[in-house]
């Protein structure tokens, strides 16, 4: 009710609205209303199983991993390169510490369509440039009776990444704390 009349006060006279108009800004606007209502119901019920499942509600970064022997600790580390390239990336380096990884993307075809059905000219310059390559680092540095991590990359898969290293964090003590 409330959006016919914002829809009534938007025209100079309400009787210049058709009914079909009408019944479309309000689908439009139930449909707007209900992606607000999963949202909000989807981010209420993962932080629920998240901390059902024993982990913080909020991600935090890990900066520190326990001293593990070097067999667990390459098993953690191919553990961690499984989640990444069964997202697609492939490894360019691994070494002493230093595991980098990079994906080719490409520009999404959807949205060159909707440009170039919206003006030629963007949707031309979209296929150009809009692909690009994305890059994940993953660092582990011996500080003595801990590793310290440092994560770079896409925020999405750094929250992966900080969840499988999560069950070897290590708190230093607040002398050392890292930030």
């Amino acid at each position: 009710m409330v959006y016919l009349r914002l829809l009534s006060y938007s025209s100079e006279t309400a009787d210049s609205w058709t009914t079909q108009e009408m019944v479309g800004g309000i689908i439009v606007g139930c449909v707007i209303l209900g992606a607000v209502a999963l949202a909000i119901y989807f981010h209420y019920h993962t932080k629920q199983r998240r901390i059902a499942a024993g982990l913080p509600a909020k991600f935090e970064p890990v900066t520190a991993i326990q001293k593990l022997p070097p067999e667990q600790l390459q098993g953690v580390m191919n553990s961690t390169s499984m989640i990444i390239t069964a997202r697609g990336f492939t490894p360019v380096s691994q070494g002493s510490g230093m595991y980098t990884y990079q994906k080719q993307q490409q520009a999404n075809p959807i949205i060159a369509i909707l440009l170039l059905f919206l003006c030629f000219i963007p949707g031309i310059v979209y296929l150009v440039i809009g692909g690009g390559t994305k890059t994940i680092s993953v660092s582990l540095f011996d500080s003595g009776n801990f590793y310290s991590v440092s994560v770079n990359g896409p925020p999405n898969l750094k929250k992966i990444i900080w969840s499988n290293l999560a069950p070897y964090r290590f708190f230093p003590p607040d002398s050392t704390r890292l930030g």
